[in-house]
């Protein structure tokens, strides 16, 4: 675990270009996560709007002197950050990251119109989000049938994928116990991670920096905000 993702011990890679897919789009997830936390908790953007009050209520019931009051707000406010970066997190944000990082063309293919031929065009590092839709060759798991399914899906153009989830540190490892362990027994699963939703926290670092670059003027830099 690196603090923004968990690497879940599957290395299935037929090539070494496959490979370099799947990192490439864990270095995106990564970054595409602390981005939308940093949209979600920043009272000037709009999904802030819609987040903090719940959240600060929250945040204050974690003092509570009664432990199983504070976990529970520990919970709900790890649950609400989680829903509000999926909120924030749409797939042309993921395309557009993946182009200014890496280069190269990706499409989000279950957001295609109904009835687009999706087969023979998908290519490796294609991808798909959660959301029902169509699923072209490039994808031949069927997740959704297994109730195993990912957040997020790469595929890797050689028959395999490299599968995401979005979870909280608390969480981790969630996704290999999905469908009675689907991702640990299938061979088309080349890789398994999940990215780490941030925790609350203007004075983590990462999180402080990406507050920064969004809002300079209501969010100082890193250096400036005293340590934890």
């Amino acid at each position: 675990m690196t603090g923004r993702s968990v690497d879940l011990g599957i290395n299935r890679f037929k090539s070494s270009k496959a490979g370099a897919i799947a990192l490439n789009w864990r270095r995106v997830l990564e970054a595409a996560v602390m981005h939308a936390a940093a949209q979600a908790i920043n009272s000037n953007s709009a999904l802030g709007h819609n987040y903090l009050g719940a959240m600060h209520g929250d945040r204050l019931r974690m003092n509570d002197p009664n432990p199983g009051a504070a976990k529970e707000a520990h919970r709900r406010e790890a649950m609400r950050l989680g829903h509000a970066v999926e909120d924030w997190l749409k797939p042309d944000h993921f395309a557009d990251q993946y182009r200014k990082m890496f280069g190269g063309d990706v499409q989000c293919w279950n957001t295609a119109r109904r009835g687009q031929n999706v087969g023979p065009t998908a290519k490796a590092g294609d991808f798909l989000v959660e959301r029902a839709g169509n699923r072209p060759l490039l994808f031949p798991l069927d997740f959704y049938a297994a109730g195993a399914r990912p957040d997020f899906r790469i595929g890797l153009g050689d028959g395999t994928e490299a599968v995401f989830d979005f979870t909280t540190a608390a969480q981790a490892g969630h996704l290999l116990e999905k469908g009675d362990r689907f991702v640990l027994k299938q061979a088309n699963v080349a890789y398994a991670c999940e990215i780490v939703t941030p925790e609350w926290d203007r004075r983590h670092p990462e999180l402080a920096q990406a507050l920064h670059e969004l809002d300079p003027a209501g969010n100082p830099p890193p250096k400036d905000i005293p340590p934890r």
